[in-house]
Formats: C-alpha cells, structure tokens, sequence
C-alpha cells in the first residue's frame, strides 16, 4: 500500500538524516500500537515487521509496543488513555535505559 511505504520511508528519512546529524547516537524506532480493527492491524504489523526489519538491517533499535493494545487506547482508538500511557512509557523507559548504560 502507498501509505504504509510512504510512511516507512518519511520514518527511515528522518532516523537516517538524525544518524548522519548525529553519527554516535543510539536511534530507536517505535512500533505502532495495535488497536482493534482487523484491517489496520494486519496492515500494522506489516508496517512494524517492515520497520523491525529495517532497524536490524541498519543497526536501530525496535521498540516494540506490543504491551500497548486497545485496551490502552482511548474511545477513538487514536491516542493513549489513563492506562496505556503508563505501558508505553515502561517501553520508552527501558529503551532510555539501555541506551544510557552503553
């Protein structure tokens, strides 16, 4: 689908030009969190199996979301509730984590 390259391409434009900027920098790239639709999800986990691909490809790191799902998504399923920005925010942490210990 034209939307789901453009959007891996203008995601990797911006973690490489960051790279380039910023060649001792550790780049992470955050999966899409999952909602309910059957249909954006299997276009979803495609564009995230893209986007982890990648990272192993190029030496970036995958944060992955999975622990963010619509049970964490608020009535329009677009944004973060009370409970998911927590799950998210466990996920981003452990990756600041990791990246500050190295």
């Amino acid at each position: 689908m034209d939307l789901d390259n453009n959007y891996i391409k203008n995601i990797w434009s911006l973690a490489s030009s960051i790279k380039e900027r910023f060649p001792g920098s550790k780049i992470g790239v955050s999966s899409i969190a999952v909602g309910h639709d059957a249909d954006l999800t299997d276009r979803i986990s495609a564009v995230n199996k893209q986007l982890q691909e990648l990272c192993v490809k190029n030496g970036f790191d995958f944060i992955n979301n999975s622990n963010v799902d619509n049970t964490c998504l608020n009535g329009s399923q677009l944004h973060l509730n009370a409970k998911g920005l927590p799950s998210w925010q466990r996920t981003s942490l452990s990756f600041y984590e990791e990246t500050t210990q190295t």
